[in-house]
């Protein structure tokens, strides 16, 4: 284990400390590691308004949106289960069903269902709602908020089996105290139950915020980040600077701005609890 785990860790630092260093240079298609320019792509990136752009579709609703509804809704989903209600392994694999899909195919699924000529729309104007048009997913207003559904979709399943797990572990002594207080079961969850399973929800949290933050195929899938431009998302733009425009230097800078994004959320999911709860 340890001499796989050193050899993970060497390949990943190598990597990540090559693409910082292309990020530095004049590369175009090929690296040329002999045209060192200091931090002039970063400035290029943060003031290209493409850039700027994605990063509030993905720090300013995406992102927020995706992380609350599906730590929200997976909670709901195991609590239900938690009742030990008749079904229950039909359920479980009913709400897990979709994290075993790719993004991929979650985000053309969805692209047909949110399609205003055959999908929701055509079904709710079947029923005779003829005015209902259906059409989010090409407003620019409603797009990144159409993405949100489907990555909910895709991600509510993975938060439920971790609360679930969490749940079906509380002790079924502090069940039976708190029915002996006379504790609602409503507020037993909220107030006590929750709490108890921190650990368990900032992993959940860590997990779906970091696929989050890294979403791509989601996005070309289901909009190819349109209409026009209006639901691209950083990983987007980074692809195409380095695919289609060839330019390795700013996509490499795009790589090294995300990759600082995922270490400050895993910081701030991780470290900064404890580092509070010890200054307590």
């Amino acid at each position: 284990m340890l001499p796989a785990l050193t050899i993970f860790l060497a390949v990943f630092l190598a990597g990540t400390l090559w693409s910082i260093y292309i990020s530095m240079t004049n590369s175009g298609l090929v690296p040329r590691y002999d045209r060192f320019v200091g931090f002039s792509q970063y400035i290029r990136l943060f003031n290209d308004a493409r850039w700027q752009h994605s990063l509030s579709n993905l720090f300013l609703i995406f992102a927020p949106l995706t992380v609350i509804l599906s730590l929200a809704l997976g909670t709901f989903m195991a609590i239900l289960i938690d009742q030990k209600i008749r079904g229950e392994g039909a359920f479980r694999f009913i709400f897990l069903y979709p994290y075993t899909f790719s993004y991929v195919v979650t985000g053309f699924a969805w692209r047909w269902l949110l399609n205003p000529e055959l999908g929701i729309g055509q079904m709710v104007r079947d029923l005779g709602f003829n005015s209902f048009e259906g059409d989010w997913l090409i407003r620019e207003s409603t797009v990144v908020f159409m993405l949100v559904v489907p990555a909910v979709w895709h991600a509510a399943g993975l938060v439920m089996v971790l609360m679930l797990a969490g749940l079906r572990g509380i002790d079924e002594d502090i069940w039976k105290a708190l029915k002996v207080d006379g504790v609602p079961r409503w507020r037993a969850y909220i107030f006590v139950i929750l709490p108890m399973l921190s650990g368990t929800v900032i992993t959940a949290f860590a997990l779906i915020g970091i696929g989050v933050i890294k979403v791509y195929d989601l996005v070309v899938a289901m909009t190819g980040s349109g209409p026009g431009l209006s639901s691209e998302m950083p990983m987007n733009y980074i692809m195409e600077h380095m695919f289609e425009r060839q330019n390795l230097a700013l996509a490499s800078a795009g790589t090294t701005v995300i990759l600082i994004a995922v270490l400050l959320f895993l910081f701030v999911a991780f470290i900064l609890p404890k580092w509070l709860k010890r200054d307590r």
